[in-house]
């Protein structure tokens, strides 16, 4: 995943036997495995973000909730074999949630750069992959996946 000063640092791969790993880099654990996806293609995808301004009643100030805006990531894994697309919020408490899934074109790619991620089609066509989420507390959710991607160094599961 991008890095961001302070963050947990995430990763996520694919294997050759359908298996797409979440790991938490600094403890090397797996947070979470997904299977049936042969020939998966991970991608990462920053949060948009905020409007200059800050929300109303939000309590955070502009350069805070860009912050808040900025850490935040979600995983795309697109499955060719199924013709499918799912975005992943990987910072829940209680693990990965999926947020939005699509049908595409089952002989495509998914192209990645560090904020954004791209679907390229076998006619050349390259759709933009969006994230439209949620106003719910980034900042609560990223500490979440630090205490699950720590949890190994205190010793408690």
């Amino acid at each position: 995943a991008p890095r961001r000063p302070g963050a947990v640092a995430l990763g996520a791969t694919c294997d050759a036997y359908g298996r797409v790993g979440l790991f938490c880099l600094e403890t090397l654990r797996c947070l979470h495995l997904w299977k049936g996806y042969r020939d998966a293609q991970v991608a990462w995808l920053r949060r948009p973000q905020a409007p200059a301004c800050s929300p109303e009643g939000s309590g955070l100030s502009t350069s805070e909730q860009q912050e808040e805006d900025e850490g935040y990531l979600a995983l795309a894994i697109y499955a060719p074999r199924r013709g499918l697309l799912e975005l992943w919020d990987v910072g829940d408490a209680r693990g990965p949630r999926r947020m939005e899934a699509v049908a595409v074109e089952t002989e495509g790619r998914l192209l990645s750069s560090p904020d954004t991620a791209y679907m390229l089609s076998p006619d050349g066509r390259m759709d933009r992959v969006r994230w439209h989420r949620s106003s719910a507390s980034p900042k609560a959710s990223q500490t979440s996946a630090a205490s699950r991607c720590k949890a190994s160094d205190d010793g408690s599961e």
